[in-house]
């Protein structure tokens, strides 16, 4: 529980518009939760499974968004883990 109070305190200190944001976390009756930002339209994953070939140019707008979510959470939070669970990338395709 340490480890994710830390992680939820540095996600939600987070603001670009690649992150998804934090509005509240805690431990209620010893089960941690996070209250985030409800984004609308299909996750990465979701996609990622549809059938055919993604063009080079739509792979490469995912990357360079997800790059810098990374670099802000990386410049704004050093100590954060890397990629979590936590951290969730908000694509703007």
């Amino acid at each position: 529980l340490k480890r994710f109070s830390r992680e939820a305190r540095n996600a939600a200190r987070l603001t670009s518009p690649h992150i998804v944001e934090v509005h509240d976390y805690g431990v209620e009756k010893g089960s941690p939760f996070m209250v985030m930002e409800l984004l609308k339209g299909q996750d990465l994953k979701a996609r990622l499974k549809r059938p055919g070939r993604l063009p080079l140019d739509y792979i490469a707008l995912i990357v360079n968004q997800i790059a810098k979510a990374l670099h802000t959470a990386d410049r704004k939070s050093p100590r954060l883990t890397p990629v979590t669970r936590e951290l969730v990338c908000r694509l703007l395709l």
